[in-house]
């Protein structure tokens, strides 16, 4: 999917929330401000050009200061082309105080914080049996806990700009499991753990946290859709919903 300006339409029926047909999801989105991180993944990807092209400025921030970044900047240099705004960011994402510092610089430079996307995923395919205390701890934090910094450094963002809506990206093992990557999948189950958890702690203060769950058959086209049709939801919306992307129908760039 290339970026481009034409606004997107959405319908959709979601645990309660509905986005009628015809609804401009770009008008909506128009004009806000934006964190992605894990751009390097397909899904991170996939989302941050479906966000340019609703006229959404960005912050494209890398799981780690390493060769993602120049994917990063690829992916700037496409939304730049297209007229959007974006700029790049080398997070480390198994550490929270690079992840509450960075986020802080993103929402100064992005003069705010609207949206949140948290798209971090490092598989590691390894039976238990052969899985190291050190695999064991650096797959729950960059499958997890990585989400829980992320949404940690965003509340104190969405709470300045009095609202806002984060989406977590968790991979179908987290739900399925995953036969030789019981840690990974582990990890993203644990994800939807976090975001059911999220979705009673902050009812009521204007602040949404859902999850997206990503298959590998899912087209990025689809994923990207998906999540201008959660991002886009209105403060009254329910919180703390999983959904897969097949649910989400019928949203178009």
């Amino acid at each position: 999917m290339c970026v481009r300006s034409c606004a997107a339409q959405a319908s959709a029926s979601i645990e309660g929330m509905v986005i009628d047909s015809g609804t401009d999801v770009g008008g909506v989105l128009a004009g806000r401000r934006a964190l992605v991180i894990g751009v390097e993944t397909v899904a991170g990807s996939a989302i941050a050009r479906a966000l340019a092209a609703a006229g959404v400025s960005l912050g494209l921030a890398t799981m780690r200061a390493d060769e993602a970044v120049m994917v990063a900047r690829r992916l700037q240099r496409e939304v730049q082309a297209a007229g959007g705004a974006a700029t790049v960011y080398a997070f480390d994402v198994m550490l929270g105080q690079n992840v509450k510092v960075s986020t802080r610089q993103v929402a100064k430079e992005l003069g705010g914080l609207d949206l949140l996307v948290s798209a971090v995923d490092r598989p590691l395919d390894a039976p238990l049996e052969r899985t190291t205390d050190s695999e064991l701890a650096s797959t729950f934090i960059a499958n997890c806990g990585a989400h829980l910094y992320a949404v940690r450094a965003a509340l104190d963002e969405f709470r300045r700009a009095e609202g806002g809506r984060a989406l977590l990206i968790v991979r179908d093992a987290g739900e399925t499991g995953q036969p030789g990557a019981a840690a990974y999948a582990a990890a993203h189950g644990a994800t939807l753990a976090l975001v059911r958890s999220l979705g009673e702690e902050l009812r009521g203060r204007g602040v949404g946290v859902d999850a997206l769950i990503v298959g590998e058959h899912d087209a990025p086209e689809a994923i990207g859709a998906a999540a201008l049709a959660l991002l886009a939801a209105p403060p009254t919306a329910p919180v703390g919903r999983i959904v897969h992307v097949n649910e989400v129908q019928d949203v178009t760039l």
